[in-house]
């Protein structure tokens, strides 16, 4: 399994700053969104992380987006598709094991609501009229943000976390928001724990085993899958771009901590200045003021003699 270059960012393995391709594998971001491309591949993986049939998938933006920084060049973090419901998903692989993760997946949501009432605003405003109640609200399809972990994102040794908002007072009460939040832990083992959800089948252990780098089986799926990863971190052109890209992050981020650093420099001259002159100026004070306790002594000598 690669290990990650941290010197700038955390988005790319070190496989990639040393080009050492043979390396890489599903599990790293900049291959997971290349592979996901291929329908059949995205739409078998979403069925085994949720369980449920999917007719086909539709790609609404192939490997959306996400900005850390607002002139930051686009990375390829996550797959976002929808099916011919309406519902739609987003995958992504989580390799490390991060505090907010929770909060990140409640950040995906939003934008995900925000993004489906934007469609339907533009199309209403494309055909000349105004948005109607049931549309404004009833373009909010059922969403799902899934993290396929490389850990144990909350430790209780499932293999599969599902949320969604129910009533505190009686659990059996949904809200009905349409948003679910799946954490899959590749790390599951059957016999640390059960599975946490009784309809989570043995169909998906094939595919966590080969992300964590202990599957030497022969499923037909994760046959397919590794094939496809060969083939994309083999591809001249694949190579060329996703160096590109590197060398953009790895250059952003530089300026970045350039600028970072003279602005900390600039701010601690700046405060250590004001710093200065306040202490100058209490030192005066107080010298003024001894100087004029000195001459009042004098003086008032004087005028006794």
């Amino acid at each position: 399994m690669a290990n990650y270059h941290h010197s700038h960012s955390d988005l790319f393995p070190a496989a990639i700053a040393e080009q050492r391709w043979e390396d890489l594998t599903l599990a790293d971001y900049v291959v997971f969104g290349y592979v996901m491309q291929r329908p059949d591949l995205c739409q078998r993986l979403i069925e085994l992380c949720l369980q449920v049939p999917i007719d086909h998938i539709e790609y609404i933006q192939r490997e959306k987006d996400v900005h850390v920084f607002p002139d930051a060049p686009g990375v390829r973090l996550d797959v976002y598709v929808a099916d011919g419901t309406g519902r739609v998903f987003n995958v992504e692989v989580q390799r490390r094991d991060e505090k907010y993760l929770g909060q990140r997946s409640r950040f995906y949501q939003s934008s995900i609501c925000y993004e489906m009432a934007d469609r339907t605003r533009r199309k209403a405003r494309a055909e000349g009229r105004r948005l109607t109640w049931d549309e404004r609200y009833g373009s909010l399809q059922e969403s799902y943000v899934i993290f396929i972990c490389l850990f144990d994102p909350f430790g209780r040794g499932w293999k599969r976390y599902m949320f969604q908002n129910l009533c505190k007072s009686d659990p059996g009460l949904a809200l009905n928001d349409g948003t679910y939040e799946v954490f899959i832990n590749a790390t599951w083992k059957p016999d640390n724990c059960d599975n946490g959800e009784n309809n989570v089948t043995d169909e998906i252990d094939p595919l966590l085993s080969y992300l964590i780098g202990g599957y030497d089986g022969d499923n037909e799926f994760v046959r397919m899958l590794d094939e496809e990863v060969r083939a994309v971190i083999s591809r001249p052109e694949w190579r060329k771009h996703i160096m590109f890209e590197y060398e953009q992050w790895e250059d952003l981020a530089a300026r970045i901590e350039k600028e970072s650093a003279e602005r900390g420099e600039k701010i601690g001259l700046e405060r250590g200045l004001e710093r200065g002159e306040k202490i100058g100026l209490e030192k005066g004070l107080e010298k003024g003021t001894e100087r004029q306790r000195d001459l009042t002594a004098r003086l008032a000598d004087a005028l006794v003699a």
